[in-house]
């Protein structure tokens, strides 16, 4: 009983661990993007508004008004923002859930350690 006790806290450690490292993962990389983002809004706010842009679809280039191409980076920095805040309020949970399971783990061995003498 106890053995299996062990295995299915020591499961959830590490299914933690990894959600851990995928929430990491994606907070950087919207971290990177939101910095992308607004390099290109830094520049864009350069242009004069009579300015051609193109943007990248797909392989292709298209023409762009330069207003909507400063909404959509507007808009993708506000979605980058909420990502960050929601991943990082996940993040804190799971390191939460996983310091109370890694205590719980070593509770558990301290017991059958004791049993064991």
């Amino acid at each position: 009983m106890d053995g299996e006790l062990l295995n299915e806290m020591q499961s959830d450690l590490m299914d933690t661990r990894r959600q851990l490292a995928v929430v990491n993962s994606r907070l950087q990389q919207a971290d990177q993007n939101k910095r992308k983002s607004r390099l290109l809004m830094m520049e864009l706010d350069q242009l004069s508004d009579t300015t051609k842009v193109m943007k990248t679809f797909g392989k292709a280039f298209l023409f762009t008004p330069l207003a909507s191409l400063k909404r959509e980076t507007e808009d993708a920095v506000r979605s980058f923002d909420d990502d960050l805040v929601s991943m990082a309020t996940k993040k804190k949970s799971l390191e939460k859930k996983y310091d109370d399971v890694e205590k719980r783990l070593k509770d558990v061995i301290h017991q059958m350690q004791r049993m064991q003498q």
